[in-house]
């Protein structure tokens, strides 16, 4: 298959990312188009001479493939603008990289122009330039979308070096939820632990340094074993006793913890559930720790 040109339409984080790493694998990374001159041309510089800064509907016009690495709230707003410009090519692709959100947004494209729309989805966190251009390569991205686009992104993807993986349209958002269980709410989860210590009377730093060896531990342990296989603790063992020390304290100390503890007990306790053989009266005294059953 010929590589299409590109332009990257979002001189952010992922698409001067995208764009220089697309540059790397051999494509022609034709322009980068933003609504700030300023920061299109900085991107632009970073990739290489033979890409221009250029306005949005300019650089759409510019490629055979154009990529909106723009906030999910401007898709759609970009997608309406470069349909009444007419910027697209005819037979060109338009990409967005939203997790949560469809192609279905680029709708408006294909109205006036043969154009194919699909979305591209790196699950991958980005909290800079650095880190988006050493962890997009061997990470996992989600499709959907036209077929002809599919088949265009699937050999981008792998010229970039991440797994390229199809999903349908209507399942997206619950993809994208669980990303963010998985990514987003770690992060919460974490600095729960870490106000739990606090309350405690153990420093953030001391906590955080203490607990990296028990995360990085319990996600080897998942990965290696699976989630159940890998459960410990407990709500593991059929341990009622510890779990109403937990939220009694909990409930003094940071009622808000309490409520967290609760809910993740209750989906821990299902986990477990599926791992050991548990009798009814553990059961229900698990329960009972947890408030989820008072009687």
């Amino acid at each position: 298959m010929k590589r299409p040109s590109i332009s990257i339409v979002g001189p952010g984080k992922v698409g001067t990312a995208l764009a220089r790493l697309a540059a790397a694998a051999g494509y022609s990374v034709n322009a980068i188009g933003g609504r700030d001159a300023t920061q299109a041309s900085a991107a632009a510089t970073s990739v290489g001479d033979q890409t221009r800064a250029l306005s949005v509907e300019a650089a759409a016009a510019a490629s055979e493939m154009v990529i909106l690495a723009v906030s999910d709230s401007a898709i759609e707003e970009v997608a309406l603008g470069l349909a009444r410009a007419g910027s697209m090519q005819d037979g060109s692709v338009l990409v967005h990289c939203s997790g949560a959100l469809t192609s279905e947004l680029l709708a408006p494209v294909k109205e006036n122009a043969s154009v194919s729309v699909a979305s591209f989805h790196p699950l991958q966190t980005f909290p800079t330039l650095e880190s988006a251009m050493t962890s997009l390569p061997g990470s996992h991205c989600f499709l959907e979308g036209d077929g002809r686009a599919l088949v265009m992104l699937e050999a981008f993807g792998a010229a970039l070096g991440t797994q390229c993986v199809r999903i349908e349209t209507d399942a997206k958002v619950l993809y994208h939820a669980g990303a963010v269980l998985a990514c987003n709410y770690l992060c919460g989860l974490i600095d729960a632990a870490l106000g739990a210590n606090e309350a405690a009377g153990i420093g953030r730093g001391t906590a955080m340094t203490a607990l990296r060896p028990l995360i990085e531990t319990t996600l080897a342990n998942i990965a290696n074993l699976g989630p159940a296989a890998a459960l410990t603790g407990p709500i593991q063992r059929g341990d009622a006793q510890t779990v109403a020390l937990h939220m009694r304290a909990l409930e003094d100390a940071a009622p808000n913890l309490a409520r967290l503890y609760q809910t993740l007990g209750e989906s821990t306790l299902s986990l477990a559930e599926g791992k050991a053989s548990f009798d009814e009266a553990t059961r229900a005294a698990l329960r009972r720790a947890l408030a989820l059953d008072p009687s």
